[in-house]
């Protein structure tokens, strides 16, 4: 791969970790205000933040033969190691199976009393609203920063902050990266505005 795909291929990943990260930026945010803590956009702000960490571990971590060379790349100079939050699929499965949590509500309805979409202070409060059987569509864990929901009759948790500090890390890593591309190289010229 020659200078100007490694740095294409770098840029493209790393837009996607700035949006990713911004999202997050923006849930904390609101979490900090007790005015917009209950706010229905804080939902979008994290599922942005969520599409983009997903787009970023895709780029990293592609099984198909094809995404050969690109992910052999990325994962040389990245070096996500299998503890790596990425490797979860739970985001990506989240995002994917978004319908198919309606279609158990829907079709489900009579076990549940109710729906539960909200930030709560913490993992007590959340178990003290489940026993009254609510179907989980959405909860931000205010203290421990865990993102839950359900599909089907399976609650599913994301820890939002281990994903954040991994999208930080490859950020550096890409940043020092194309960094090294655009000084070190004649291959090509970047025209800013």
């Amino acid at each position: 791969m020659d200078n100007l795909k490694k740095y294409s291929l770098l840029d493209e990943v790393y837009s996607h970790c700035i949006a990713s990260l911004r999202g997050f930026i923006l849930v904390e945010d609101q979490l900090t205000s007790p005015k917009e803590i209950q706010n229905k956009i804080i939902w979008i702000n994290l599922q942005t933040a969520l599409v983009h960490g997903v787009i970023v571990a895709n780029y990293i971590l592609s099984p198909k033969k094809k995404a050969k060379n690109r992910t052999n790349y990325l994962q040389k100079i990245l070096r996500p190691t299998k503890e790596s939050p990425l490797y979860t699929r739970n985001a990506r499965n989240y995002l994917i199976h978004i319908d198919e949590k309606f279609d158990h509500w829907i079709n489900d309805n009579d076990n549940y009393n109710g729906m539960l979409e909200s930030v709560l202070k913490d993992r007590k409060s959340f178990n003290y609203l489940q026993d009254s059987k609510k179907f989980v569509r959405r909860v931000l864990l205010l203290k421990e920063r865990i993102f839950i929901y359900q599909v089907n009759t399976e609650i599913r948790e994301i820890e939002l902050n281990p994903v954040l500090e991994e999208l930080d890390e490859i950020r550096k890593k890409i940043e020092k990266n194309l960094n090294d591309l655009e000084n070190g190289s004649n291959d090509f010229y970047l025209f800013r505005p």
